[in-house]
């Protein structure tokens, strides 16, 4: 069964064109949200003090045989259920039992109203079962669902519960059930199903999150073990800011980021979960430089046999100009992940510095620290380094200022017409 391996999703996006200047009223995020992240800080920074965090070696694919690598917080994430732009704060815990370490053992939502305030605490796992599951669930019209399933409960059934969050409250949208049994060679099939108490077919039953909620996609919590996200969630906490959602909107706007398709209300989808490749890195430095036009004109040549035709002109002129020597003589790797140190050294470069010469500004291995040093991170990227993190990277950056100068890179992106003023300003940047 599909959910007894967490899997990531990988999904190739395309970064498009241009740039902003500072938008510092957007960095500093609205002020009802600042408290809220101080409040739910608080929340997580005590759960991680008492219970530790759920964290194991992952090359033990996601799961261990040693219970006790995961008790603790194994994954805490702001969600913004209502598509109000207020996220509310998800906790998951593992106990240490050898079913919790594939299935957490207990989870809880935290809204903020005035203080930090718990609208939800409960166990994952039906008793006598094998566990269940927490998904989060993009719906229709902006909606994100909550959906707990439990399986193989002691009578053997299947109960799945959808819920929305909205004004603190969750109200149940769907409730669905079956029996599940092993049938054959065509695998799984369901018997005695029911929608919200009405019996149904196996096919309403598989249909009703699309039909119903128009739901199209499930994404299980926590996706890894590895503790990564409660680090970067904690630190995203501590330094109350634009949410990557809001940064891939504003570079959106600038032609900055394409996202990977578009949401069934016709808004972009950005796969903020995703990896970011070194094709994509790579676009988006020749973007940040102002060089878009310069490299499609030129179509300058090299070496590698990896590249494809949307990052063609793109990787010429990195290569023509110094900026990458690929991972070998004839391959630069367009489709491996990128790596923080690699996208932030090319940040730093559209800014200016350099990590060669006779006096570097910094070194390649030591990007990640200068970065911080000049106020493009504050993150570490413990376990990994995802989309969402390229899009609040490259937002910064359009506020920071160029190497010796008090202007900034969105206003030198205007300047030099590789972003058009009238979007920039539209997106808050002054000029």
């Amino acid at each position: 069964m599909k959910r007894f391996i967490a899997t990531a999703l990988a999904i190739t996006l395309l970064i498009a064109v241009t740039a902003g200047s500072g938008a510092l009223a957007l960095s500093s995020g609205p002020p009802a949200r600042t408290a809220a992240y101080q409040a739910y800080h608080n929340v997580l920074r005590a759960a991680v003090d008492e219970y530790g965090i759920g964290a194991i070696d992952s090359s033990t694919g996601g799961y261990s045989m040693e219970p006790e690598d995961h008790k603790g917080v194994v994954h805490a994430e702001l969600i913004d259920f209502a598509g109000d732009g207020m996220p509310l704060l998800l906790l998951i815990y593992e106990d240490g039992t050898m079913y919790s370490i594939m299935f957490g053992s207990h989870f809880e939502l935290y809204r903020y109203n005035g203080k930090a305030e718990m609208i939800y605490s409960g166990g994952i796992g039906a008793e006598g079962g094998y566990g269940s599951f927490v998904d989060v669930c993009p719906g229709k019209n902006g909606i994100t669902y909550l959906h707990h399933i439990e399986y193989f409960a002691a009578d053997g059934k299947i109960a799945e519960y959808y819920y929305t969050i909205e004004n603190g409250q969750l109200s149940m949208a769907l409730e669905l059930g079956c029996d599940e049994n092993y049938g054959g060679p065509q695998g799984y099939y369901y018997s005695n199903c029911f929608i919200n108490g009405q019996p149904a077919s196996e096919q309403a039953y598989k249909d009703a999150p699309r039909n119903h909620l128009g739901i199209t996609e499930e994404r299980e919590v926590p996706e890894n073990n590895s503790g990564a996200i409660v680090h970067r969630t904690l630190a995203e906490l501590q330094s109350p800011q634009t949410t990557p959602k809001e940064a891939a909107d504003v570079l959106y706007s600038l032609d900055l980021f394409k996202g990977t398709g578009t949401k069934p209300d016709g808004s972009p989808e950005y796969s903020l979960g995703g990896v970011p490749t070194r094709g994509q890195a790579i676009v988006m430095l020749v973007r940040f430089l102002g060089a878009e036009q310069e490299a499609q004109a030129n179509a300058y040549s090299h070496p590698f046999t990896d590249v494809p035709d949307w990052a063609d002109a793109h990787v010429g002129y990195a290569y023509k100009n110094n900026l990458t020597n690929g991972m070998t003589a004839t391959t630069f790797g367009t489709d491996v992940a990128a790596q923080p140190i690699m996208y932030l050294t090319f940040v730093l470069r559209a800014l200016g510095y350099t990590d060669s010469g006779a006096n570097p500004d910094f070194t390649y291995i030591g990007s990640l620290n200068y970065a911080k040093s000049v106020g493009l991170t504050y993150h570490d990227y413990q376990g990994g380094f995802l989309r969402s993190d390229l899009a609040m990277i490259s937002f910064t950056a359009l506020s920071r200022p160029l190497k010796g100068s008090d202007v900034t890179l969105i206003k030198e992106l205007v300047a030099n017409g590789a972003v058009d003023a009238a979007k920039a300003a539209a997106a808050g940047f002054g000029t």
